[in-house]
């Protein structure tokens, strides 16, 4: 079993998709946590507000994020560059996907 050390409640979680490594979303911060080890392998404040949830894409080279500040970011899911922002009008996103 494999327990992640959040100080915040997690409101998404997503695998990549080869297994090896689980992204968290909490509070204002994405981390990259190492499956086989539990250790965190990386942590950055993505957003402005909360998140809501995070998602790898398919080859597993960047991680979408969704927040109530109502913007959707594409990230490097390698070095935490952000690569995007994309702005929602109106109402916040509670998901997101590749």
């Amino acid at each position: 079993m494999l327990t992640i050390d959040n100080e915040k409640s997690v409101a998404g979680l997503s695998f990549s998709p080869d297994g090896r490594r689980l992204a968290s979303s909490a509070a204002m911060k994405i981390k990259i946590w190492d499956v086989s080890t539990g250790e965190q392998q990386q942590a950055w404040t993505a957003h402005a507000a909360p998140l809501m949830s995070v998602a790898f894409s398919p080859d597993g080279k960047m991680l979408a994020s969704c927040s109530f500040d109502q913007r959707r970011k594409i990230w490097d899911a390698k070095t935490g560059k952000q690569l995007m922002v994309i702005p929602v009008r109106g109402v916040a996103p509670f998901g997101v996907d590749f």
